[in-house]
């Protein structure tokens, strides 16, 4: 049975950012731009910046709620509990807090400042629910009025109003608050927003009873669609688009409107489409009029000034997509569902699995898991000529010539021909010789039919004139020989079979040959599963992870758009997922809507709305310690690796490159990102230019920044201390030299005195030589003086006389005396008591001369010798047993 159900057209992309994506608090109170485009939020934490890549926390003293903000030349003012100020940024770009509170001589307790507004004459209002503090750039000056409390100031074209708490609508003249309008003229309600709603009138948004128009003299509501919706969601904040003047509403209870200038509501997001929280506590659109929701949990971007929309509804995951006059037919996998005049009806016969919708020739048609089906209104009928059938997963359209053309069509199992007859699509008959699970096809300029596998590999096809047989097929497992089977991915780019394994794109030659499509390589990336044409010269390629827009001149390729699928707040498929283009509008299939991106011209062109800026620059030392880098004129020293952050606001999703370039010594690095953020690393001591250029897809600079910085040589690799490293290093080198002249010095000695040394070695052993040698001519002459006492001996026994001659005895005595090392002396010295007689007894038994050549010297007989042997003992004091003999010869 069909279903069908309410929805909006299509409406501008929400997205949300929760306290994990900002890293602050979870309520954010109120919404400020400065002039260089970046967006402030004042949030439980402190003070959000936001430029559409980075966000920065800037806390108060004490980690105060910022309740309030107004962005005002380069000042950002804030206001908190008992605390009102301005941020500034310093020369490092850091904000610094000055406080204007303690300027206060006199206030209530309890002040705290909910809103701030500009005067006409320039000054700054700082406003609580008590009292409002009037700041004029140099002093403040405390307005209470016990008796007329403020709930909200207004400033509508520099006239001040104020509704006052429990009391009635005023204007501000001076510091009076003059009444204009009782409170009973709103049912006793609170106005909470005012804003100029045409030339002569304003608007006045209620909390509970609707909108009025104020004329400067009477009240009349005014009507919207929505008035019950808008008393029972409870009005909070409210404001005017800058386009078309349309009206922003924010409620407590049930999130954001947006109503046009008739009172006809535009769209609503609240929690039940996607809104991540119903309590919008401040409103605000931007430049580019987009709408930004402060709310009590997170930040909501509603992107009303760029080109994507999003359509929303009983869906579920979207297929396929076909425009035909004012509405839209969806394939989805419980429906072919039709969407017109903000209905979503089902199609009848299309319940199951719906995978593609065509027209061909007169006809719609559908493949479902039920087989094709033809659209006719609400309903639909088979194509099968009475034949049972099942899953159409991809049709093609086969054109043999201009006459006569065929539909083929893919499924789990059979490839299928039909053919026009009178108009109508009729089945034909299943390929033979075909049989495999197909998920895609692609039918080339020469009638070669391209089938993908749904689980790995593709065909290619050739079939018999009749298209009734398969005349030449080749089933191809990979297209990568170093690669693994896998999936391959069909599509036509420029009229041409393009395959994908999710790594490259290739392409098929003229001879069938497949080869990498190098020229489109470079800018496709990886997980292409599909492509879309625009037009001969634009064509969208299709990931698992978005959608990339490719413009193609003069036989170069460039990516002019990505649309990331995170885009639109919805997923996309995980294995096949299509997009189709209608007039200039591009249909992104989603997972429960439907994403549409404008292509009109000038979508296309790149335009400089905000200044180029860096707003951080840090260094990281070798202890990975950072520091912090001046950014204004003065170049600043850095002593590591160094990191810039510049700021471009883009909440558009526009298509931009930042180029970087580095100019230093012995350095020029040229390098691009999507990110406005550069690293430098291993840099040379120095001076250096880096320089950051926004480009549109095209290359086309759309705005340059310069920052100059100076990689200084610290102070111990300066040029003094580099000198003086000389002057130690000349020093060292001279103590070393010296050093080592010194050990080769002592060295030298130490070998001189080796080799004297062993030179007196050498001549001690050649004197102990000549000693020796001596010895032995002593010795020898000691032998021929023995020899010659021997002689003297002999002859002193054949001459009795000379014996006893005195004279003998002298020379006797004085040669035994030398022979034998003055024995007599030495006797004489120890035995004074020997006679001489005992001497020469001692000389014979020196020479150990028998007792009897001593008896023939002495003249005594053996008897007598006998005798004065045994005297000679005891002069001598020789023990028994010590031979006489014996102690004479060793006596020395």
């Amino acid at each position: 049975m069909a279903t069908s159900g309410r929805a909006y057209d299509f409406a501008p992309v929400l997205s949300n950012y929760t306290s994990l994506d900002y890293n602050g608090g979870l309520q954010n109170w109120s919404i400020a731009q400065g002039q260089d485009g970046m967006m402030y939020f004042g949030n439980n934490s402190g003070m959000l910046s936001f430029d559409g890549y980075n966000w920065t926390l800037t806390k108060l003293p004490g980690g105060l709620t910022v309740r309030s903000l107004l962005a005002d030349d380069d000042r950002i003012y804030v206001g908190a509990y008992e605390e009102f100020g301005y941020f500034t940024r310093d020369e490092y770009g850091t904000f610094r807090y000055t406080s204007l509170w303690k300027e206060v001589k006199s206030h209530q307790p309890n002040d705290e400042i909910w809103n701030i507004i500009k005067m006409p004459d320039g000054h700054i209002v700082f406003q609580s629910f008590c009292s409002w503090f009037e700041y004029d750039g140099k002093q403040v000056r405390v307005n209470y009025d016990q008796h007329h409390l403020p709930l909200y100031f207004f400033n509508v074209k520099g006239t001040i109003y104020v509704q006052l708490v429990n009391g009635d609508f005023c204007l501000l003249k001076g510091n009076q608050f003059v009444p204009l309008l009782s409170r009973n003229v709103f049912d006793n309600d609170n106005i909470v927003a005012a804003f100029p709603f045409d030339d002569t009138h304003t608007m006045l948004c209620s909390e509970f009873h609707g909108l009025y128009l104020y004329d400067g003299q009477s009240v009349a509501p005014f009507h919207t669609a929505i008035d019950q919706q808008l008393r029972q969601g409870q009005v909070n904040r409210a404001t005017l688009t800058h386009r078309e003047g349309n009206i922003i509403v924010g409620t407590i209870r049930d999130g954001l409107f947006e109503i046009d200038r008739n009172g006809k509501e535009v769209w609503h997001y609240n929690t039940a489409n996607k809104l991540h929280n119903n309590t919008v506590l401040g409103v605000f659109c931007d430049n580019d009029d987009n709408l930004w929701g402060a709310l009590d949990s997170g930040i909501a971007l509603v992107r009303r000034g760029s080109n994507y929309t999003l359509l929303t509804g009983p869906l579920g995951r979207v297929y396929d997509v076909f425009k035909e006059d004012d509405h839209l037919l969806i394939a989805t996998n419980q429906y072919t569902m039709r969407f017109q005049n903000q209905q979503f009806q089902a199609i009848n016969g299309t319940q199951g699995q719906n995978w593609h919708i065509s027209k061909m020739g007169n006809e719609l048609v559908v493949g479902s898991s039920h087989g094709m089906r033809v659209i006719h209104g609400n309903n639909s009928a088979p194509v099968n000529n009475g034949r049972v059938m099942a899953s159409s997963t991809a049709l093609g359209h086969f054109a043999v010539n201009a006459e006569k053309s065929y539909l083929v069509e893919s499924s789990y199992a059979e490839l299928r021909i039909y053919e026009n007859v009178d108009g109508k699509w009729m089945f034909r008959n299943a390929v033979d010789g075909f049989m495999a699970p197909v998920i895609h096809l692609e039918i080339d300029n020469h009638g070669i039919i391209w089938l993908s596998n749904m689980n790995k590999g593709c065909y290619r096809l050739e079939l018999t004139t009749d298209l009734r047989k398969v005349k030449d097929i080749r089933y191809i497992p990979r297209l990568d020989e170093n690669e693994e089977d896998s999936r391959i991915y069909l599509m036509k780019i420029r009229g041409n079979v393009v395959l994908s394994d999710l790594h490259r794109l290739y392409t098929v030659s003229e001879e069938g040959e497949i080869k990498p499509f190098e020229a489109l390589n470079k800018v496709a990336g990886e997980n292409v599963t599909g492509a879309t044409a625009v037009d001969p010269n634009h064509f969208w390629l299709i990931t698992n992870e978005g959608y990339s827009l490719i413009s193609h001149e003069n036989g170069n390729y460039y990516l002019q758009l990505h649309v990331p699928a995170k885009f639109f707040g919805l997923e996309c498929g995980d294995t096949y997922n299509l997009m189709k283009v209608f007039d200039h509008y591009a249909y992104f299939c989603l997972d429960g809507g439907i994403g549409r991106y404008d292509m009109s011209a000038s979508a296309y062109q790149g335009q400089n709305k905000y200044p180029l800026l860096l707003r951080k620059a840090y260094y990281t030392d070798e202890e990975n310690a950072q520091h912090d880098m001046r950014i204004d004129e003065q170049e600043d020293e850095v002593q590591g690796n160094v990191t810039l952050l510049f700021s471009y606001p883009n909440y558009n999703n526009d298509s931009h490159v930042f180029v970087f370039h580095l100019e230093g010594p012995g350095t020029d690095i040229v390098s691009t990102s999507s990110v406005p953020e550069i690293q430098f690393h291993n840099l040379s001591y120095g001076h250096y230019t880096a320089t950051c250029e926004v480009r549109d897809f095209k290359g086309k600079t759309l705005c340059t920044a310069r920052y100059r910085f100076h990689y200084a040589r610290p102070f111990w690799r300066s040029y003094p201390m580099l000198f003086l490293y000389l002057l130690l290093l000349a020093g060292f080198i001279y103590l070393v030299v010296r050093w080592r002249t010194n050990k080769a010095l002592q060295k030298h000695i130490q070998r001189t005195k080796e080799e004297m040394m062993k030179r007196e070695l050498e001549d001690s052993k050649r004197q102990h030589a000549i000693e020796k040698e001596r010895k032995q001519q002593l010795e020898q002459e000691l032998q021929e003086k023995g020899r010659d006492l021997a002689t003297l001996a002999i002859e002193a026994l054949n001459d009795k006389e000379k014996s006893n001659d005195e004279e003998y005895w002298e020379i006797f005595r004085n040669n035994f005396d030398l022979i034998h090392q003055h024995f007599f002396r030495n006797l004489r010295k120890k035995y004074p008591a020997l006679t001489t007689n005992d001497l020469r007894f001692c000389a014979y038994l020196r020479l150990n001369l028998s007792t009897k050549d001593i008896a023939s010297l002495t003249g005594l007989s053996v008897r007598g010798v006998e005798g004065a042997r045994y005297r000679l003992r005891k002069k001598l004091n020789l023990q028994e047993g010590t031979d006489l003999s014996t102690f004479l010869i060793d006596f020395k």
